[in-house]
C-alpha cells in the first residue's frame, strides 16, 4: 500500500511539473508586433508548447503565414532567391481562419507541419497577395531547448 501511494505521489508530482512547464505563446501576426523588430525576433520554445498565431483585424492587405527551415531566409529577405516555404494560414482569404495553433513537436502528426529539432531553427515568414515574398520584419525563429530534470 505504501509503495502504491509513493508511486501515485511521484506520478502526480511529475505530471504537475510537466504541465506547469508548457506554455501558450500568443503571436499577433502583424508587422506592428514588437516581436518582429530586429534583434527581438527569436523565441525559445519547449516540446509541447503551443504557438498561437492570431490574424490582425486590419484587413487592408492579404497576410499569409508560411514556415521554412531554410536559414537563408534570414540572409536573403530582400533577394529573389527561391526559398521553399510551406503555407500554414491565410488570414484574409475567402475561408479565412482568425488563428492557427501549432503544437511544438519533434514528430508532427501532419507531414506539412514543422518539426522542432534541438538547435535547428524554424522560421515563420509572411507573404503578401499569396506570393512567396519573404520579409525580414515578420520573421520569427523558434528553437526548442531541452529541460533536464534534476
Amino acid at each position: 500500500m505504501l509503495k502504491a501511494c509513493i508511486v501515485d505521489i511521484t506520478f502526480l508530482t511529475f505530471h504537475t511539473f510537466v504541465w506547469a512547464t508548457l506554455q501558450d505563446h500568443l503571436i499577433l501576426w502583424d508587422a506592428s508586433n514588437w516581436r518582429f523588430q530586429r534583434n527581438q525576433n527569436e523565441m525559445y520554445v519547449n516540446e509541447g508548447d503551443n504557438l498561437i498565431f492570431i490574424c490582425p483585424t486590419n484587413r487592408t492587405f492579404s497576410q499569409n503565414l508560411f514556415w521554412t527551415s531554410d536559414s537563408r531566409v534570414q540572409l536573403e529577405c530582400e533577394e529573389t532567391t527561391p526559398i521553399k516555404v510551406v503555407k500554414l494560414l491565410d488570414c484574409f482569404g475567402d475561408d479565412s481562419a482568425s488563428e492557427f495553433v501549432l503544437k511544438v513537436s519533434r514528430f508532427p502528426e501532419i507531414v506539412s507541419l514543422p518539426s522542432f529539432q534541438h538547435n535547428i531553427p524554424v522560421h515563420f515568414v509572411d507573404g503578401h497577395n499569396q506570393s512567396v515574398c519573404l520579409t525580414c520584419q515578420n520573421e520569427l525563429n523558434n528553437r526548442m531547448f531541452e529541460r533536464h530534470l534534476l
